[in-house]
């Protein structure tokens, strides 16, 4: 029997290291809730919906004590591609300077 070349040794580690990356995201971040930012929603940008002006609220993950830096660019992917909805929400209550003065 044929022993494992050191090229598909390091490929299968490599694949483990990513496989416990990505597993470990799943399994440690969670949704905490909306960013704030003086006391208002954040949000990336005004969304037009049935004719009022609404936001775009994204929720802040819970990293449960792991560094941040370390999950960022899963949870880019994570919250951009691969589950938006859990992590954007569009709220109907938009800040002051959005409102309609005009009724």
């Amino acid at each position: 029997m044929k022993r494992p070349t050191k090229i598909l040794c390091a490929v299968a580690v490599g694949v483990a290291l990513v496989a416990l990356y990505v597993g470990g995201y799943f399994l440690l971040v969670r949704p905490a809730g909306p960013y704030t930012k003086s006391g208002v929603i954040y949000s990336r940008s005004p969304v037009v919906q049935g004719g009022k002006v609404v936001l775009m609220v994204e929720t802040c993950p819970d990293y449960r004590g792991v560094p941040e830096k370390l999950f960022r660019p899963m949870h880019y992917l994570d919250s951009h591609y691969l589950r938006p909805n859990l992590w954007f929400a569009i709220s109907s209550e938009a800040p002051p300077r959005w409102e309609d003065k005009s009724e």
